[in-house]
């Protein structure tokens, strides 16, 4: 089922939440800081997303991208350096792609 009435809100919603996890774990200045994880570019090795599929369709999907937005923002310092040396920096001012893997919930398909 598809609610597209609450798709923007929750989206909205779930970036903010990833802006305030940003400020909590990846701010050394919080008490709750997060050593030794890449924060400004983020670590493909470090973060893994897993999205569960529960049948509520895209939306869960969208808003865990969302939130990986708020957490990992756009940054300058995602650029590669081209073979003839050229520098191209990421769409949308460094905009930062964390794959999001869904996972089915098998218990529901068997109950």
């Amino acid at each position: 089922m598809y609610w597209p009435l609450f798709d923007g809100h929750v989206q909205v919603q779930a970036f903010q939440l990833g802006t305030l996890l940003r400020k909590e774990y990846f701010d050394p200045a919080s008490t709750n800081y997060i050593h030794n994880v890449r924060n400004e570019l983020v670590d493909l090795d470090q973060v893994h997303a897993r999205i569960k599929n529960g049948g509520e369709g895209r939306v869960v999907f969208d808003s865990t991208i969302a939130l990986l937005q708020g957490l990992f923002p756009p940054t300058p310092e995602n650029t590669i350096e081209l073979a003839n040396e050229t520098k191209v920096t990421a769409p949308l001012g460094g905009y930062q792609y964390v794959p999001g893997e869904y996972c089915v919930c098998f218990s529901r398909l068997f109950n």
